[in-house]
């Protein structure tokens, strides 16, 4: 039996309200929650003796509403007119609504996240409006791949390449967990049988299984809300929509009833956080290693580090895009009516582009050692000492952040038993004193770098 429920009211055919109750394991329910919170959850219950799903949930917040609609403006504004409004159509919600239950049901049939699918794409394919919109922009609709935000408006690519849709991967894996093993009479004859299966399906990429839970931030393939196999690629083409639709967002967010404009300056905080997003998905190549996994009869090698090549790639990115000021973001003239002073809506950028580079200490592989990349993100973010230029204000903070954020590392680590990541964070604090003494081009930023000069003084003197 479905129910369909409220927080307040449960119904079922046959069921009183008065002996209906959520906690029973005969009834499936699909509840709604009347709440604020952006969220939908697709949990189940299990028996523990054989695994079998016995009773699901998808349950519903009022909220993912606004969650939707802030994905499909980011993300797809720029290919599609349908996207140019706070408002959307019945139908386009419905559309929305249906991508997101599709992937709760998933999960309330016992589907893990598969956040490695969409790298199983080529980036080039995301653009090709034939072949994106026959196979989707990816394997799978248990990932976080939202919507086709590296297709660009000449491509002419309709919803049907831009929505997420259960594909290929999710076709397999249920019949995988799900198809009856006739010839199989004990439980390891199942298990043989189901490993030939998974032998076959792993001479096709898609069907690769991508975990996007337990090796997060560690595979640079399995992230959430990426495409495509090329993340700097990928980044570059979002970018490029990012800037047509932040260009237009006074037109497109417009509502009568809206005073304040306080949509204008809510969708301009979530693009400034998708940008935020596509470096992220470039930061986690650097010191990345890629998993893959093997049947005992393919044997082949599971661990692998980022190609050197792609790891310099993705540094160069992200001093491109966000360790110098991406100073569009604040060239509109829409941007004098959100602040008195535009500089401080790149700000957050700095900052958490610092953060990007100092997590990446956490684990570098050999192809990389931590020496080369602390050299390297030092001659990139404190430039200004070589070059004789002045130190701008999102330079400031870039490196004011990225100072602080490695002295609270190196205090933080004092005492551990492995002297390895306090020894990198040392170096790096040690790199960023001698470079900048008795640097600046001017009174600011000599300042500016005598008082970074002092902190780690301050910070490496034994108490």
């Amino acid at each position: 039996k479905i129910c369909v429920s409220t927080v307040n009211i449960n119904a079922t055919s046959g069921v009183s309200y008065s002996t209906m109750s959520m906690e029973d394991a005969r009834f499936n329910c699909i509840r709604y929650l009347a709440s604020p919170i952006e969220n939908a959850y697709g949990p189940h219950v299990s028996d523990p003796r054989t695994g079998e799903i016995i009773e699901a949930h998808v349950c519903w917040y009022h909220n993912v509403m606004k969650l939707v609609h802030t994905w499909y403006m980011v993300q797809a504004s720029s290919i599609d007119e349908a996207a140019r409004k706070m408002h959307y159509s019945e139908e386009l919600m419905g559309e929305l609504i249906r991508f997101v239950s599709s992937h709760e049901v998933g999960h309330s049939l016992g589907l893990r996240h598969n956040f490695g699918s969409s790298a199983m794409v080529p980036t080039d394919s995301l653009r090709n409006k034939a072949w994106v919109e026959k196979n989707g922009h990816t394997p799978s609709i248990m990932d976080y791949a939202r919507f086709n935000y590296v297709a660009q408006p000449e491509d002419g690519i309709t919803q049907k390449g831009i929505f997420p849709r259960i594909g290929d991967y999710d076709m397999w894996v249920i019949e995988w967990g799900y198809r009856p093993m006739l010839d199989a009479k004990t439980p390891m004859e199942d298990h043989k049988a189901l490993e030939a299966m998974t032998q076959k399906a792993q001479k096709n990429p898609r069907l690769r299984w991508g975990d996007g839970e337990g090796l997060r931030g560690v595979d640079p393939r399995r992230q959430t809300e990426d495409l495509g196999d090329d993340a700097v690629k990928s980044s570059t083409y979002g970018v490029m929509n990012l800037k047509r639709e932040m260009a237009e967002l006074p037109k497109w967010t417009f509502d009568e009833n809206d005073i304040h404009d306080e949509n204008l300056a809510t969708m301009y905080g979530q693009m400034r956080g998708q940008l935020l997003r596509y470096a992220g998905h470039v930061a986690g190549y650097i010191g990345g290693t890629y998993q893959t996994y093997y049947t005992r009869a393919q044997g082949g090698t599971t661990f692998e580090p980022t190609p050197l090549k792609k790891q310099k790639e993705s540094l160069q990115w992200l001093e491109k895009n966000v360790l110098n000021e991406p100073t569009w973001m604040r060239e509109f003239d829409y941007c004098k009516t959100m602040t008195r002073d535009t500089r401080t809506l790149t700000q957050p950028v700095a900052t958490q582009a610092a953060s990007l580079l100092v997590t990446r200490l956490n684990g570098l592989n050999d192809l990389y050692p931590a020496d080369k990349y602390i050299a390297d993100i030092i001659r990139i973010c404190f430039a200004e000492a070589q070059n004789g230029k002045s130190v701008s204000n999102y330079r400031q903070t870039l490196q004011s952040t990225l100072t602080v954020l490695l002295i609270n590392r190196f205090q933080t680590l004092s005492g551990t038993v492995a002297p390895e990541p306090r020894a990198n964070v040392l170096l790096a604090l040690k790199s960023i004193q001698s470079k900048i003494k008795n640097a600046g081009a001017d009174a600011k930023s000599r300042a500016h770098f005598q008082n970074l000069s002092d902190q780690i003084e301050r910070a490496l003197v034994v108490k």
